[in-house]
């Protein structure tokens, strides 16, 4: 069943048989009433080449910018021609997952007038069935930064995205605007983001970008105006992405798309930041690996006491 207040939006450019399949799962779940705006980048591709302008129902719509205006701006001009109070952004290689349309509507159920957005935790770890974060801290103490960081993740009350849009093109280049934006509107007082642990979207592990540049664009976050708290807690989920990028940078080297100086520069710049905000930053992914292994011994105890146990009880049987 479409859900009346929401739209989704699809931004594409050059994957007209990725946006077909979206649109079909769309229709599979949501019902073919649901409205979805699809706005194309030009490239080898355009509007004609998905095949939709015979087929668009009433609430199916398209636009092509008159050039490729790279995906922020695409997402933006695709933003400004939508109306309804709740919009999702949606990936055009996202595939749906089985239970997103139950998902978005029991979020959007439970929002209130100060819900900012919903996020969707891709790789949870607790159970947040409609967690209200309230500030900083609660967000990025609750959602994995991975899961911030997709923008198939969220939905978003469409007049808070319209009034930050500023925000969302200046820390376009951070890989991070979205998180921006959430972090921005948690400042302001009675403002929420409600977390669910379910994820809208099949994740699909496909390098997409530069990690040299995502690791170049860390400190961006920790620039804006936060609590010190926040920045702590901020920079400290992010040394683990950075000790990841790095590594994964150094492949780029490697492979010589990725110069090591630039690299090296980039790494240092990142780590030197991070830790003026969260000194002890380095200690954390230490304290989670010794977690980690002595939950595996834990558990190898256990299983080795339950089969000692058996043992026992047969001789005694016996």
């Amino acid at each position: 069943m479409a859900i009346e207040n929401l739209s989704i939006l699809i931004p594409t450019w050059d994957r007209p048989e990725e946006v077909r399949l979206r649109l079909k799962e769309i229709a599979e779940q949501f019902g073919p009433d649901q409205r979805v705006h699809v706005q194309v980048n030009p490239g080898q591709f355009g509007l004609e080449d998905l095949g939709l302008l015979n087929s668009m129902g009433a609430t199916v719509s398209g636009a092509e910018n008159s050039a490729n205006v790279g995906v922020v701006a695409n997402i933006v001009y695709g933003i400004t021609q939508l109306a309804d109070e709740w919009i999702w952004i949606l990936g055009d290689d996202d595939r749906l997952s089985e239970d997103c349309a139950a998902l978005i509507a029991k979020g959007i159920a439970a929002a209130s007038d100060r819900t900012i957005a919903v996020v969707h935790d891709q790789w949870s770890e607790r159970e947040n069935d409609g967690l209200r974060c309230v500030d900083c801290e609660e967000i990025l103490g609750s959602v994995g930064f991975g899961s911030l960081l997709f923008i198939s993740a969220t939905v978003w009350r469409r007049r808070y995205f319209i009034d930050h849009l500023d925000l969302f093109i200046d820390q376009a280049f951070s890989y991070s605007s979205q998180v921006a934006l959430m972090l921005e509107g948690l400042k302001r007082a009675g403002s929420n983001i409600l977390v669910f642990d379910k994820p809208l979207i099949h994740y699909q592990p496909v390098h997409r970008w530069s990690r040299v540049s995502f690791v170049q664009r860390m400190d961006t976050l920790l620039k804006l105006d936060l609590s010190a708290p926040a920045k702590e807690k901020l920079a400290r989920i992010l040394y683990p992405q950075w000790l990841w990028a790095v590594r994964s940078g150094w492949q780029e080297v490697e492979s010589g798309s990725v110069s090591f100086r630039t690299w090296l520069l980039a790494s240092l710049q990142a780590f030197i930041n991070i830790h003026v905000h969260s000194p002890s930053a380095w200690i954390w992914p230490i304290l989670a690996a010794i977690r980690k292994w002595l939950s595996k011994r834990k558990m190898a105890w256990r299983t080795q006491s339950a089969v000692v146990k058996g043992l026992i009880r047969q001789w005694i049987r016996g």
